[in-house]
């Protein structure tokens, strides 16, 4: 059965409760209390807590979570319900698939260092931004095929099964993985707006269309001669920002490394803010500075309508 979050006044804190007909009680077992309610004969653990706690006289105050506790997606970050710094997002697939995160830390590295090679002949300013050339579109390339990588190990580690992929299945990730609201600043080059690189994902007719850097990627990869200016340094920061942004909302705050060329160069400077609900719920009390994968399991997906937000 699933957890239930309950919003606690005046303090506006959040407790996490697992409920089923005989037995309810509070998971991380705040401040030591050991406070759990269990059914008598002819009644539910429910009608227990409402007889002895005045928390009903305004409403049911437990909303359930999207997970049971102990659940996670794979390579699908979420806060951690009851850590200290709870808005910081975690994915036990970090520590679960060691070869896999150091696969793409080491591809979006070298992206990275070619950036830098472009970045020391053509400054990336605003003005600038519509340079194109050889490099830079080779460059768009790889960075999009290794988006492409990034979502397609995403739908097929939460059981999507097909051959191949398009846009319009991996415009399903924009909802679950709250993609659109993530936004990249660069400390290397001040000038730079942020760049939200999904922002708008999904939300046209066109998904492949939504993303201007994507669709220019596509178009100078199938036709250079008639299409080459739209391989320029616009789209290649927009398409390593998307990696970036994959690596975040894959693994959380550790997507990029731990003080890593990556995480220096790519600051996440927006970030969703995950209602408690969408949060990953231990299985047991948590020692907050052990976020360990131990005290998770992956759910069992079946199909790709699993990812669709609902």
């Amino acid at each position: 059965m699933p957890c239930f979050i309950r919003a606690v006044s005046p303090q506006n804190m959040e407790e996490a409760w697992y409920i089923d007909d005989e037995i309810a009680y509070d998971i991380l077992n705040r401040n030591g209390l050991a406070r759990e309610f269990r059914a008598r004969p002819g009644e539910t653990a429910l009608d227990r807590m409402r007889a002895e706690t005045p928390w009903f006289e305004d409403g049911d105050p437990f909303h359930p979570t999207r997970l049971e506790m102990g659940q996670f997606y794979r390579r699908i970050a979420r806060p951690l319900f009851g850590a200290r710094d709870g808005d910081r997002s975690w994915c036990p697939s970090l520590n679960l698939e060691p070869v896999v995160v150091a696969g793409s830390h080491g591809q979006a590295l070298s992206l990275l260092r070619q950036l830098e090679r472009i970045c020391q002949t053509v400054h990336p300013c605003p003005k600038n931004l519509c340079t194109f050339g050889h490099d830079i579109r080779n460059l768009l390339i790889l960075a999009c095929t290794e988006v492409e990588a990034q979502w397609r190990g995403v739908l097929t580690s939460n059981g999507a099964q097909k051959k191949s992929f398009s846009t319009k299945e991996y415009v399903n990730l924009a909802n679950i993985m709250r993609l659109r609201e993530f936004a990249v600043s660069f400390p290397s080059f001040p000038e730079l707006e942020p760049i939200y690189p999904f922002k708008g994902w999904g939300l046209g007719s066109n998904p492949t269309a939504d993303l201007l850097w994507y669709a220019d990627y596509n178009a100078v990869k199938h036709n250079r001669e008639q299409e080459f200016e739209r391989a320029n340094l616009d789209g290649v920061f927009q398409a390593l920002s998307a990696v970036a942004v994959m690596l975040v909302a894959q693994y959380g705050e550790y997507g990029l490394g731990y003080r890593s060329d990556l995480s220096r160069f790519f600051i996440i400077s927006q970030k969703p803010t995950w209602p408690s609900f969408e949060s990953y719920i231990p299985n047991q009390s948590l020692s907050i500075s052990n976020w360990s994968h131990d005290l998770f399991a992956p759910i069992n997906h079946s199909d790709l309508e699993v990812l669709k937000d609902k």
